[in-house]
């Protein structure tokens, strides 16, 4: 009887401390590789693309400070950095936004954008942007 109550009270101890624990609801980071991630980037990229104002593609280069909130779907928060291609007219970029296809023009300056884009893949309107500021 006393081993039960050891067992028991060494599975109780290792479900509250092995695993750091998330409010519900709340924010938590994640990797900016995130599979689950990237298309919620792609569609803030290419709706940066569709509110320029720019002759040339506004191709992403990199992501940082990713973070998800699971809801009815799931919000995801994070900047990115984007950077003029001068391969790819920005109509090329409005839906799909790939470094590789479009790469950055070198002489050109990077920026920033903070974004946050609730995502809700199963829906009519998969990805909905909630934040979208850009700066250089």
């Amino acid at each position: 009887m006393t081993y039960f109550w050891f067992a028991t009270l060494a599975c109780v101890l290792m479900s509250t401390t092995a695993l750091p624990r998330q409010a519900p609801g709340s924010f938590h980071p994640i990797p900016s590789d995130d599979p689950h991630l990237q298309p919620s980037v792609n569609f803030a990229a290419a709706s940066v693309n569709q509110r320029c104002n720019c002759l040339f593609c506004q191709t992403l280069v990199a992501v940082t400070n990713a973070s998800e909130k699971i809801v009815s779907g799931a919000v995801y928060a994070f900047s990115m950095s984007l950077q003029e291609s001068d391969k790819c007219r920005y109509s090329q970029c409005t839906t799909n936004v790939s470094s590789s296809d479009c790469p950055p023009n070198p002489k050109a300056e990077a920026y920033w954008c903070d974004a946050t884009v609730l995502a809700k893949p199963w829906t009519s309107i998969p990805y909905v942007i909630q934040e979208l500021s850009c700066w250089q």
